[in-house]
């Protein structure tokens, strides 16, 4: 978080099928939010575009790194999720599974849904050659909260309808109600660290589970 209440922040989950996404998917959020910083500091760029442009940097980041260290690119393969929150605007960049989730006059809506492809289990990583015409860039208004979350919670956070997908509001109004009440921060944190090591979660996947929450001011229970 920015002096000024800026909030930028990034979710990347290393595709388990990259001999090396976990330096895939720590070049990732290093790359999005650095570039997102510089750009805040010195650049003009308007939202959309800085998400455009940092899901651009965290590509050439990672096809820099592998060329550098003498691997091949499809091994740091990894998703990656970023937004970037002034009051109650927003701006998200996401590339590959997970979603991001907002929260508007009280109710949860889905704000970018997983990648949507031909095949079950297949991602498009955003260091993939083909990535940018996968990639989903969205303005949120009126938002009073953000999620972004790793495939792994998927299946608690969000469910798949006909139509496209919904969020399951039995996961988020519990930690909403429970994160409104905490005393600090890292009060905060140890609530959301309990909950995704939780047992019902654990059985419903074994996949990485990774969320990062904003809330713009006043966070209430209600």
């Amino acid at each position: 978080m920015l002096n000024d209440g800026t909030v930028v922040a990034a979710v990347a989950d290393g595709l388990g099928s990259a001999r090396h996404s976990d330096v895939g998917a720590r070049l990732a959020v290093d790359a999005a939010t650095d570039f997102v910083l510089r750009q805040l500091e010195h650049g003009s760029l308007d939202g959309p575009a800085l998400m455009q442009r940092a899901l651009e940097a965290t590509r050439a980041r990672i096809h820099e790194f592998a060329r550098s260290s003498g691997v091949s690119s499809s091994t740091l393969g990894s998703t990656l999720l970023i937004a970037l929150v002034q009051g109650p605007r927003a701006f998200t960049g996401h590339a590959g599974d997970g979603a991001i989730v907002k929260r508007i006059d009280g109710q949860w809506t889905i704000a970018s849904p997983p990648e949507d492809t031909l095949y079950v289990n297949y991602v498009t990583p955003v260091g993939c050659d083909r990535a940018p015409s996968t990639w989903q860039v969205y303005t949120h208004s009126r938002v009073e909260a953000l999620a972004l979350l790793s495939d792994g919670l998927e299946r608690s956070a969000v469910r798949r309808k006909a139509k496209g997908y919904e969020v399951n509001e039995d996961f988020f109004r519990p930690l909403h109600a429970a994160l409104a009440d905490a005393p600090e921060p890292e009060a905060g944190a140890r609530l959301l660290a309990e909950t995704l090591d939780s047992l019902a979660l654990r059985a419903a996947n074994d996949d990485d589970k990774s969320l990062a929450l904003i809330w713009t001011p006043p966070l209430r229970s209600h």
